[in-house]
């Protein structure tokens, strides 16, 4: 507990790295952390609750709360970065706030420190600017271990119901576990649910599984102060293929290390931390998922959609590809890649939603490598503020945005916006307008002859959409139609921007122009049948949709570890070509030419480099 007032405030402004001719204005202050002692000792795995009191001295204030945690006694080499422990972030105001939050120690862990930070760079000019002299103050800052994290007597025993080997539970009876220590159902090997009606409370994981969980026709209603559902060995699974599953817990809802794979089935989480997490993959094939409210929505290396309906309403990302374009290692053309996959985004069939109406800096799909959409139909709606991308993917490590099938609507701010690639085997249209759009207006596509292409209501405020359909075809024209408002396009390039204002991100053939009043959509103008939005735009109330029931049928034997792919997904993986990891490369080496070609010249002529 630090219970004395301090004070962090940007003392100067200092060259943007990243960005030539920009300037960053930051300040940070890291909490428990001392030359001669860096930071208090934890536990690995351990779970602590976080509060601290915020007070801003320069008018609202977006503070970031993360949580840096040594592995060893190298402060650069040896840290993880724990963000965000306070779910929806941290505003301070002009009076004393208080924020609470909580975060896991990462594995290997054994000091930690609490960073509060503010951050700004004038290339980012629709951000709030900070400025020398701007600072907050923070005061009562307590971190303690959760009471779920407590030892009991019993030690060795993790939860009420435990099984030192396998669990099967069958049956078409009913079973509640309420624990008041650890898990509620522990298992150290597999979990196996095959019918029945089965709650489960607990102050850690609701069910904790080593091995593998797998459920088929049975009812979950889960209560956990940590996961719902964790399997925590490496290259331990979840597998949902029919069923009813409804979470509600503090950390993430479904969290796996190995992959997640979902058949069919109801699964609705409400979260704290991620909906879904899986350390590896996470395969959706059939089944409808509700993510009523978390952190973020999907978050693994691989994420693939290939059928089902799925909704997330996030704070942060909806969709989060959380590798490198391969993993973190750059490899050459006919060179072994290793082991890790290229981290992605597939989205090939069901429908995808994902409104966010609270977010500042998140993003719909956000992959640090490739995004592909090859069947479906995705909706995307962030708020038209900060830097909000619909679609976001790691252009600058060579990753790509391809459709060749579905359709699109992807909605959020201009600023920082991206469409799909030129080479893309679907026309695909970024409109980006200066004025915006309010909450709730009608977004249409039309047609040559007037038919409707797509629509949406979109529930949010946006100043910037990504269209795409199969319909959208290269040379004719089209009509963007927003609320009252209309243009004209010709769809010259497979992929385009139009619209009054630009983008900064976007690479494809720009086209700036702007709307038109056209006095509505007029009488010629009906959204197709079955687009409708649902009554409502906020956030559900979280109640568990009706379930599939419990079948009448029950199986005499347990679904086989079998009936998880090993390779589910992999056949639709768009690989990436020689060609195009050759054209990286090349790319690379020739900035790398250019950079020393001027070092050389500055050496040269003016005798000093200063580095």
């Amino acid at each position: 507990t630090w219970n004395r007032c301090g004070k962090c405030e940007v003392s100067e402004g200092a060259p943007d790295r990243e960005h030539v001719g920009c300037t960053v204005h930051a300040a940070n202050a890291l909490i428990g952390f001392a030359a001669a002692e860096r930071g208090f000792t934890v536990k690995p795995g351990c779970r602590y609750d976080v509060s601290f009191d915020l007070k801003s001295l320069a008018g609202e204030m977006g503070v970031s709360a993360d949580v840096v945690c040594w592995t060893g006694d190298s402060y650069w080499k040896d840290r993880k970065i724990v963000k965000s422990v306070v779910p929806g972030g941290v505003k301070a105001t002009a009076d004393w706030r208080t924020f609470k939050g909580s975060f896991k120690a990462p594995e290997g862990s054994v000091r930690a420190a609490l960073r509060l930070a503010v951050w700004s760079s004038t290339k980012w000019k629709d951000r709030r600017q900070y400025a020398v002299g701007d600072a907050f103050l923070f005061d009562n800052v307590c971190i303690a271990v959760a009471k779920r994290n407590l030892e009991a007597v019993a030690d060795n025993v993790k939860g009420a119901l435990f099984s030192r080997d396998d669990l099967t539970i069958n049956g078409s009876g009913s079973l509640t576990v309420r624990s008041g220590y650890r898990h509620a159902i522990a298992v150290n090997d597999d979990l196996v649910i095959t019918g029945g009606t089965i709650t489960a409370e607990a102050p850690r994981d609701a069910i904790h599984a080593n091995d593998s969980f797998r459920l088929r026709d049975a009812e979950l209603l889960l209560k956990g102060g940590d996961e719902g559902i964790d399997v925590d060995a490496e290259g331990g699974y979840f597998y949902m293929e029919t069923g009813s599953v409804h979470i509600d817990c503090a950390g993430d809802g479904i969290c796996s290390e190995g992959d997640v794979l979902v058949a069919g089935g109801s699964l609705t989480i409400a979260s704290a931390d991620d909906g879904i997490h899986s350390g590896t993959k996470i395969y959706i094939y059939g089944g409808t998922i509700l993510l009523s409210e978390c952190y973020e929505g999907l978050e693994a290396i691989i994420v693939e959609q290939h059928g089902g309906d799925v909704t997330i309403y996030p704070f942060d990302d909806g969709i989060n590809a959380n590798g490198s374009l391969l993993n973190g290692v750059l490899t050459l053309s006919g060179m072994d890649s290793g082991e890790e996959p290229e981290t992605y985004v597939l989205i090939a069939g069901g429908s995808l939603t994902i409104v966010n109406s609270d977010a500042k800096d998140a993003d719909g799909i956000d992959s640090n490598g490739s995004t592909y959409v090859t069947g479906g139909d995705v909706r995307i709606s962030l708020p038209d503020s900060g830097t909000n991308n619909a679609l976001d993917f790691g252009r600058e490590n060579g990753g790509k945005a391809r459709i060749s099938g579905g359709t699109v609507i992807a909605c959020g701010s201009f600023a920082m916006a991206e469409g799909f690639d030129g080479d893309s085997g679907q026309c695909s249209v970024l409109y980006n307008t200066l004025r915006g759009a309010p909450a709730g207006s009608d977004l249409a596509m039309l047609d040559a002859d007037g038919n409707t292409i797509l629509y949406w209501s979109v529930p949010g405020s946006f100043s910037s959409a990504v269209l795409s359909s199969p319909e959208m075809t290269l040379g004719e024209t089209c009509t963007v139609v927003i609320g009252s408002e209309q243009e004209t396009i010709t769809l010259s390039e497979v992929s385009a921007a139009f619209g009054d204002a630009q983008s900064s991100m976007f690479a494809g053939g720009m086209n700036w122009g702007g709307m038109q009043p056209s006095g509505g959509f007029g009488e010629s103008f009906a959204p197709p049948e079955g687009s409708a939005p649902p009554e409502g735009a906020g956030r559900p109330d979280g109640t568990p949709p009706e379930g599939e029931g419990v079948s009448a049928e029950l199986p005499d034997i347990r679904p086989q570890p079998s009936a998880v792919p090993a390779s589910a997904g992999e056949e639709a993986a768009p690989a990436e070509s020689a060609a195009d990891r050759d054209t990286v490369l090349l790319m690379i080496a020739a900035s790398c030419g250019v950079m020393i070609f001027g070092l050389i010249f500055a050496a040269v002529y003016r005798k000093k480099i200063d580095l």
